[in-house]
């Protein structure tokens, strides 16, 4: 039985606030100095955001009509997509920096805070966008 994209919408929702709640925790890791435990929560929150991604977030973006999507939620939309691919594309990085793989070229610490800024924003953006289309 296929579910409304109005119910994929609203089980991402709640499950982005969890996975929301995970990366703080991983955060507040990172400040103790527990940096083993603090990759572990962000690498899962990493793959987890992933599968979030191709099972809630694409359908209810494929079910909504494009018509509908005025001029400044379109903005909406392109920034909470722009901040979610920085951090697509940063956390990776980031883990093959601190595995040896790759050379840092940028300090670590402004890397982690920006995937962290970007995080959030792209799950606020997220939150106020379902908000409005559901």
């Amino acid at each position: 039985m296929a579910l409304d994209p109005g119910s994929y919408g609203l089980i991402n929702m709640i499950l982005q606030t969890i996975l929301f709640f995970g990366i703080v925790a991983g955060i507040a890791y990172a400040r103790k100095r527990k940096t083993m435990l603090h990759c572990k929560i962000i690498s899962v929150a990493w793959l987890f955001q992933l599968f979030m991604i191709v099972l809630f977030m694409s359908p209810v973006m494929r079910a909504t009509n494009d018509s509908s999507i005025d001029s400044m939620l379109g903005v909406e939309v392109l920034l909470h997509h722009g901040f979610g691919l920085l951090v697509f594309l940063l956390v990776p990085y980031l883990h093959f920096i601190l595995s040896g793989k790759l050379k840092a070229i940028i300090n670590l610490r402004i890397l982690m805070k920006v995937a962290a800024f970007s995080w959030t924003l792209s799950y606020l953006l997220g939150l106020h966008i379902f908000s409005i289309i559901s």
